[in-house]
């Protein structure tokens, strides 16, 4: 489908307009990251670099104010990572969500879990005080590629009741993507759900065999081209960082990490801009 159907028009506006806050719920760090790189976040959330739970999940934790949201009796070690850091992976028994960055391997789970906590309710406390301060906000769940069962339209539209319950007085948006095979851009799919719920698929498949739940994110970044975020939320550096991100390379350099991006001007002056 190359462009919106006049009945498609309203859900359309969701992927064409200007919004206070963006907030990225899943499934994974790739929507995180498509967002950063669009420079449509510029706060760590709590669903930033996370796995599992799904999309319905995900939104009863975030209505229900992450009620159980991290117990260190309800860890479960499941594995460990070497990429980007050595770290433990450990499993919410109750909430279903996997833990992939936050514990290292040469800490004791007592020692890091407080830091791990504090983190997590300081990114608690933002996305609520945020959502709660905002016109519209636009949730954003980039599924899996390696996911083959796809949402049907009531599950969607229960989570956008479930977040228009949770914040009544908020114009509550939510974009959701499927990657289907073959399908380019300019081919996407485009579906309506309701005038605040719009579904759009696109093959966005990394085909990477040892990590097949990775997302190309120069295809899915497409999406995203018609969409801004308002200064509403940013501070002096953040506005700044937006007016200097237009700049030539030979002026700026940006390195993106985690909690914090690096901006280095004439390959002389650095400074942060922190996230976390």
């Amino acid at each position: 489908m190359l462009s919106c159907t006049k009945q498609q028009k309203n859900g359309c506006e969701i992927v064409n307009r200007q919004y206070d806050l963006i907030v990225p719920i899943g499934a994974a760090c790739s929507c995180t990251s498509t967002l950063r790189i669009k420079n449509l976040q510029y706060f760590s959330y709590p669903f930033d670099w996370l796995f599992g739970a799904g999309f319905l999940n995900r939104v009863k934790i975030l209505a229900n104010n992450f009620e159980n949201w991290l117990n260190i009796e309800d860890l479960e070690i499941v594995g460990t990572r070497q990429y980007p850091r050595h770290s433990n992976i450990y499993l919410n028994k109750k909430t279903d969500i996997t833990y992939n960055h936050d514990f290292m391997t040469d800490t004791p789970l007592d020692v890091e879990f407080p830091l791990v906590k504090e983190k997590y309710d300081r990114r608690i406390n933002r996305v609520i005080n945020q959502i709660e301060n905002s016109d519209n906000v636009l949730f954003v769940y980039i599924e899996r590629p390696d996911i083959r069962k796809d949402l049907s339209d009531e599950e969607l539209k229960e989570g956008y009741e479930l977040l228009k319950n949770r914040f009544p007085n908020v114009d509550i948006n939510i974009l959701y993507t499927f990657s289907i095979p073959d399908v380019n851009y300019k081919e996407r799919k485009i579906s309506n759900i309701s005038e605040h719920i719009i579904r759009i698929d696109l093959d966005y498949d990394e085909h990477n065999k040892e990590y097949p739940f990775n997302v190309d994110i120069k295809k899915v970044i497409k999406v995203f081209k018609n969409i801004s975020i308002s200064d509403k939320f940013l501070n002096s550096k953040q506005k700044l960082y937006r007016k200097i991100d237009k700049l030539p390379n030979f002026i700026i350099k940006l390195e993106r990490y985690e909690d914090y991006i690096r901006v280095i001007l004439f390959n002389l002056i650095s400074f942060r801009i922190h996230t976390k």
